[in-house]
């Protein structure tokens, strides 16, 4: 019984560690604002690590992880821009 909570307490401080937000970027911005938005998401104290994924990025992240027969359909990219940040682990245990 002691084994299954210790594992148990394992697998929830691996999610705590691997929560993502990830902030949809508006098209019309210039590319000088969203470098002053990366820096300032990066720069809170409760943000792991903060990274800028272009659409270029965001079709090879998608594609990695699902099935690529969409691209038959559809030829344009329809995914956003997008700054994807990691939270710290110590600020998760506040919100849960």
């Amino acid at each position: 019984m002691g084994w299954f909570f210790l594992n148990l307490r394992k697998t929830g401080d691996y999610f705590k560690e691997n929560i993502q937000v990830q902030c949809f970027i508006n098209r019309d911005i210039t590319p000088k604002k969203i470098d002053s938005v990366r820096a300032y998401v990066a720069a809170l104290p409760y943000v792991k690590s903060a990274e800028y994924v272009t659409k270029e990025m965001a079709i090879k992240k998608f594609e990695a992880d699902n099935d690529t027969t969409w691209r038959q359909f559809i030829k344009s990219n329809p995914l956003p821009e997008s700054i994807e940040f990691m939270l710290l682990p110590t600020m998760c245990n506040r919100i849960v």
